[in-house]
């Protein structure tokens, strides 16, 4: 095997803290299904499922999970990691790199050392190939944790309907003081942030395939049209 380092997949409880550590290697982290947030020096990005996040070689991290979560983890040599930059990054994937390390996972440990050379060799061409994700998931400076049911809630499950109201007595928190709260984590009110995560979901399903009309159900939507506005101006910002 001469594509990657290697690959391996972990689970994680919810609420479970990793302690800061680097790898030698470029880490590519890809979320089967869970939340967490990869924390880097003084910023931290929330990533959820069906993302990918680059981890560059020697760059000091932690993560913490707030939810149970299944991840692939693959490491990349010196290399290979000059596919991706020195900055870490946020990465949106295609329902066709999903489905083959799903098949890759499932399918290696009976593999031929032939079968693996040619998975790596497509996996790694089709890495090269996936979209960065807008910053819209990047939190700048320490998270207040009153924010953290929200970002979990919203991220898992985006609607564009959901409202700060929801949350008030769990977050233990006022809706004003909240929305203060996203404004300096995100630099965006609340709105703005639940909107941009509604429409990061909606490229994702899109590029997998989904039909418009169940995308804007799916997200809350009850206008079509007002739907396809919403992710056209998304798409083109």
């Amino acid at each position: 095997m001469g594509k990657f380092l290697r690959q391996i997949t972990k689970s994680y409880q919810n609420d479970f803290y990793t302690s800061r550590h680097a790898h030698s290697e470029g880490q590519i982290v890809y979320i089967h299904n869970g939340c967490c947030i990869i924390s880097i020096e003084n910023y931290s990005f929330t990533v959820v499922s069906g993302q990918m996040f680059w981890i560059p070689p020697n760059l000091v991290h932690e993560a913490y999970f707030l939810q149970k979560s299944h991840l692939s983890i693959i490491y990349l040599d010196e290399l290979k990691s000059n596919l991706f930059g020195s900055e870490p990054e946020q990465i949106r994937v295609t329902h066709l790199w999903a489905l083959l390390i799903n098949d890759f996972i499932s399918r290696q440990s009976g593999m031929s050392t032939a079968e693996l050379d040619a998975y790596n060799t497509v996996l790694l061409e089709q890495l090269s190939q996936q979209m960065p994700v807008k910053s819209n998931y990047r939190l700048d400076g320490k998270i207040d944790k009153r924010l953290l049911p929200i970002i979990n809630h919203l991220c898992l499950q985006p609607n564009i309907k959901t409202n700060l109201d929801q949350f008030t007595y769990l977050c233990g928190a006022s809706q004003r003081t909240l929305n203060r709260l996203f404004l300096s984590t995100f630099g965006m009110s609340f709105r703005d942030w639940r909107k941009a995560i509604v429409m990061e979901k909606a490229q994702q399903l899109s590029n997998q395939g989904h039909k418009m009309t169940d995308i804007a159900y799916e997200l809350g939507y009850s206008s079509i049209s007002a739907f396809s506005t919403a992710l056209n101006k998304f798409s083109s910002d």
